[in-house]
This record gives C-alpha cells, structure tokens and sequence, in this order.
C-alpha cells in the first residue's frame, strides 16, 4: 500500500484514499505511517525507499516512454572567455543593487564586462 491509493477502509468500512504522515517526537521526524484519509486510523507502514520505483526506475521509464536510451548526465564547466560581472573583482553584490566597483554604476551580474579583472 502506498500514499493516494485508493483502498476499503477496514476500521471505517469506507472507500478512502491512504495518506502518509509523519510521526514527531518533538520536533524531530522519528518515522511515518500510512492512515485513512477520512477516520485517521492507521493502516499500514510504507514502502521501503527504493521498493516501489525509485529515481533510477522513474529515469528508465522516461527514456523507455521517449523512445531513447539513458544517457550520462551532462557536465558543465566554466569556459575560460567568460567575461561575466559576477566573476570580476570590482563587483560589489548586494540584495537590492549590485555596483561595479570601478564606475559605481549599476551592473548586471550576468553582463559581459569590458573591464574584467578576474578574482583572485
């Protein structure tokens, strides 16, 4: 059984849905259980993480439904002719207006900077 199954309530006699929720000690999540949507009573414990279609299971259906096999994920890297204002030593972040340093003009974090000192 698993969270929004629809299932016979056997403590209610309804039909109801199953719904997960944690157990707290606290503040602290010591576990969770399965329980009827409508009385509350609990039905169940779920799944062990991974038994019923984990991150990999879900990644082969998707391939297998696009027609494609699975591939690497993708690396990105940095390139070296990035000139962007965010990696230049004159930025100066802030919450509400990032400033090149140099004019004190706004600036663009993603802007290409003409002047571009690299940090160091």
């Amino acid at each position: 059984m698993k969270a929004g199954e629809l299932f016979q309530c056997p403590h209610c006699g309804e039909e109801s849905l199953v719904k997960k929720q944690a157990l707290m000690d606290g503040f602290r999540k010591t576990g969770e259980i399965l329980i009827c949507a409508l009385c509350q009573a609990r039905v169940g414990e779920p799944a062990a993480p991974g038994a019923d279609g984990g991150v990999e299971d879900r990644c082969r259906n998707l391939a297998a439904l696009l027609g494609g096999d699975e591939r690497e994920k993708t690396v990105l890297t940095a390139d070296a002719g990035t000139r962007f204002c965010r990696d230049c030593r004159h930025f100066i972040a802030h919450p509400f207006l990032a400033r090149c340093g140099l004019n004190g003009e706004p600036a663009d974090p993603m802007a290409d900077c003409p002047e571009f000192t690299a940090r160091g």
